[in-house]
């Protein structure tokens, strides 16, 4: 195989394995994220809890303190009695007193609905703190997981960006710009072996002569429907066998 040919395939499979590391740290990172989503829906579902357990203590006091007023109206009332003169005067209080006691009725029912819903919610929120620290619990190990497989991520890619420089440093600069040129626009199939004697790139088949050259291994062939660089697999195992 053309050693130059060797090389670009070799510095393909490194920059694709390069390519492979951000789709890796996006996803080890996605394992701890999703934790920690699921700990801030919790918190979130604890803070509207205890929200609602304030808005229902702010109603119960206000109706606690509508049930004293009554109570302070009451006894003005009770006064007011010893004191009345007239028939119209008695009747007048009474009707005022059949009103209030409606209204401490409802006092007291609005003051036990709330007693109720309190200790719902107070049970709710009981339940939420240990579902908060179980969750907390996967989150600190899941951080941990995280971090470990994100250092040995980097140290891999470390490993790869110096086998790079080192191949880059012993290739032909000319070849090294003529296979950047391809890579631009081809990424990862910058080089792609021949198949059924058509290029694995765009899957057109080649003419006989194309195929013979190929065939050759002496010279560096691009398609001439895609320009991808091209190789036949049984070269690359000869090449890789000779090295070894």
């Amino acid at each position: 195989m053309n050693q130059y040919l060797k090389q670009m395939i070799d510095l393909s499979n490194i920059d694709n394995d390069i390519n492979k590391f951000e789709p890796e740290i996006v996803k080890i990172k996605e394992v701890y994220n999703k934790t920690l989503e699921s700990q801030t829906e919790v918190e979130n579902d604890i803070a509207k809890i205890e929200d609602k357990i304030n808005d229902f203590n702010l109603k119960k006091k206000s109706a606690e303190q509508y049930l004293a007023d009554l109570s302070e109206d009451t006894k003005k009332s009770e006064q007011k009695l010893k004191e009345v003169k007239t028939e119209k005067e008695l009747e007048s209080l009474k009707i005022e007193d059949n009103v209030r006691k409606e209204q401490v009725t409802y006092a007291n029912e609005e003051i036990a609905r709330y007693e109720a819903l309190l200790e719902s919610r107070k049970e709710d929120l009981e339940s939420k703190k240990g579902e908060l620290e179980a969750v907390t619990e996967k989150v600190v190990s899941a951080k941990s997981d995280m971090e470990k497989r994100l250092q040995a991520v980097t140290k891999n890619r470390e490993s790869i960006y110096i086998d790079r420089e080192n191949l880059v440093n012993s290739m032909d600069k000319k070849i090294y710009s003529f296979y950047g040129k391809i890579r631009r626009w081809a990424k990862d199939t910058t080089v792609v072996p021949v198949k059924n004697g058509a290029c694995y790139g765009c899957f057109i088949k080649l003419s006989d002569q194309n195929y013979l050259e190929i065939m050759k291994g002496d010279e560096i062939i691009t398609c001439p429907n895609c320009g991808r660089l091209l190789y036949l697999e049984s070269h690359l195992d000869r090449a890789e066998e000779a090295e070894a």
